[in-house]
């Protein structure tokens, strides 16, 4: 006889659901589809963690697929749903699950793992969000009322290289928080992309040579746009754009001295 999958799913009130923290804001394209093209077929069940033994203000946290309730609600007038229902797991678990679920997922951004990442308590992302926050830098859906906010496709990769934390030192010792604002609305931390890569690669590759001080004190005589628009122009050519901020490191100890570094080709 052969074995047949099926999901249980147990009818739940909609007051008893509550979202959390980890949970990625309401998608207002998602809506838009769901209630223009809404076909009962094709709803699956939320998926939702019993939590009841934690006293909070619902009983039910909801792991997956809020938008659908949320469309199911708010469009449909539904007073209850039918749910996947998990047993009770530590908050952190549930963040981690969120993110394996959806880690896959076109619409899940790098934004939104983060936010789970930091939910879940994972080492890494905890390290760059107390960082940022210390900065006074903030990630946009996990920060509010910063002065100045960063991507964070390319902190990951300073992390990965272990150039995160000098990176970031000079960065802000060089420019502080300046801004620039994008479409007239969003704010943005004008270090970025290829000027910060090149920075991290230079320090990666001379960690024992570059002193971090005397790197924010040449940089900073420097437009950091200009700076990120001629390392920009190199980053199809292995990243070249590290030899630029050499260049001007080594500016610092005039023609002959030994604390040069000697690299630039540019």
């Amino acid at each position: 006889m052969k074995k047949r999958f099926k999901i249980k799913t147990t009818t739940i009130k909609v007051a008893e659901l509550g979202v959390e923290r980890y949970q990625r804001p309401l998608q207002k394209a998602t809506l838009d589809k769901l209630r223009t093209e809404h076909d009962a077929l094709l709803v699956n069940p939320p998926v939702v963690v019993d939590v009841r033994s934690e006293g909070l203000e619902f009983n039910f946290a909801i792991v997956d697929g809020n938008n659908t309730i949320n469309h199911l609600v708010k469009d449909l007038g539904y007073e209850e749903i039918d749910c996947r229902v998990l047993d009770h797991m530590p908050y952190h678990e549930r963040a981690m699950l969120f993110k394996r679920i959806n880690k896959n997922r076109k619409l899940v951004g790098t934004n939104d793992t983060f936010n789970a990442s930091i939910e879940a308590e994972e080492e890494q992302a905890l390290d760059m969000n107390e960082t940022l926050e210390t900065y006074g830098i903030g990630i946009k859906r996990r920060h509010t009322g910063f002065k100045a906010y960063t991507n964070l496709g390319w902190l990951n990769h300073l992390y990965k290289k272990d150039v995160f934390h000098d990176t970031m030192y000079v960065g802000v010792n060089a420019w502080q928080l300046q801004t620039e604002k994008e479409d007239g609305k969003r704010m943005k931390w004008i270090m970025t992309d290829c000027l910060g890569k090149s920075i991290g690669r230079l320090i990666e590759d001379y960690r024992d040579r570059v002193d971090l001080d005397i790197l924010s004190d040449q940089l900073a005589k420097y437009d950091p746009k200009d700076l990120h628009n001629r390392c920009y122009a190199l980053r199809n050519q292995k990243n070249r754009g590290y030899q630029i901020i050499a260049d001007l490191y080594d500016k610092a100890f005039g023609g002959r001295s030994k604390r040069r570094l000697n690299i630039s080709r540019v």
